[in-house]
Parts: C-alpha cells; structure tokens; sequence
C-alpha cells in the first residue's frame, strides 16, 4: 500500500511539474515565437527583406507587438536613417548587430528559461528519490523473527523494490521526454531569433 501510495505521489508531483512549466515556460516560449514569425511574415509580404524598404512598415508592426516592442524601441536607437543622394529613397543602416538586442536573453528575460531547462535533472533526482524511499519502506518492514514473518516481509521488501524501479522508470522516462521536447523549443525560437536578426541586419 505504501509503495503504491509513493508511487501515486510521486506522478501527481511529476503531473504539477509539468502543467506549471507548460503555463510559465512553453506557452511563453511559443508566443515569443509566433511574435517573430509574424513580423517576419510580414517582412515578406512587403516583398522586402531589407528593413530599408519598408522601414515605416516594420517599425509600425514592431511598436504593435506586446512581446518584441522594448527590444525595437533600443535596437531602432542604433539605426541611422538617411537618405540616398541619388534617388532621395529612404536608406536605413545598422551600427551593430540585430543579435546584440534581439537574443534569447533579452527575448525571454522575463521567463526563467535556464530555470526550467533543468526540470529533466529535476525529475531525474525524484526518480531516484523515489527509488530510496521504495527501498526504505521494503526494508523497514523485514522481519526474520519467525518464518512466517520473514516471507511477509520478503513480499514487502519485493513491492518496495518494485515501486522504486517504478518511480525510477519513470522519473528517467519524462526527464529524456522533456530535455527533448524542451531542445526543439528553444531551437525553433533560436531560428526563428536568427531569421529576423538577418532580415534586420543592413
């Protein structure tokens, strides 16, 4: 019964875990991104990928964004906007790199990204914490005073070991779930960073 009921803590602890970093982390993390994509999206239907073109356009779709508008607000501070002696047409250069502002630290400093990449370690350490404590309780229970008790105690000590290879299972099991699940998110928003810093860039 208590292996079970360890085994049951456990899952609800690992359940909470994961509702908390999809509602703090990965709903964050992929509305950041749709931010991107979007002004990106919009870059191209101007049939433009130089900010110079269409610079009114993009500084407009920028100051709209409830996600990416302070970064453009410091990054449009290193802008210079003249124009063309030959054609008087609107030329927008860039004295630093687009990457210098728009970055994954400056994009999500609001989120505690580093913080939650650790999650997997996390549910690794409650795996193997969940490995003791089904040990401990098969081993608390050993008696060998008779015979009797000591094959009860041994069908204890087998549920015990049972729930911490359970617990181990699955603590290892999410923890490779979730480095990977997590990988693919940072790396789609890092593009996605990458894509637009070489659009900005002049």
């Amino acid at each position: 019964a208590y292996g079970q009921e360890i085994t049951y803590i456990f899952a609800t602890i690992i359940f909470v875990v994961i509702v908390f970093y999809i509602k703090c982390c990965y709903l964050q993390l992929k509305k950041k991104n749709n931010a991107l994509q979007y002004i990106r999206s919009e870059m191209e239907k101007s049939n433009s990928h130089n900010i110079s073109d269409c610079y009114e356009e993009v500084n407009e779709i920028f100051m709209k964004s409830e996600e990416l508008k302070e970064i453009w607000i410091l990054f449009k501070k290193s802008l210079v906007v003249t124009r063309s002696i030959y054609d008087n047409k609107q030329i927008v250069y860039s004295t630093v790199d687009a990457d210098q502002y728009f970055n994954i630290n400056n994009i999500c400093s609001n989120i505690s990204v580093s913080f939650w990449q650790n999650l997997g370690g996390v549910f690794t350490g409650l795996g193997i914490l969940g490995t003791f404590l089904g040990l401990s309780v098969g081993v608390s229970n050993i008696d060998i005073s008779e015979t009797a008790l000591m094959q009860e105690s041994i069908g204890v000590l087998l549920k015990g070991l049972g729930t911490a290879f359970y617990t181990s299972l699955i603590g290892i099991s999410v923890a490779l779930l979730f480095n990977f699940f997590h990988k693919v998110v940072i790396d789609d928003l890092e593009k996605s960073i990458i894509n637009l810093c070489n659009t900005l860039e002049i």
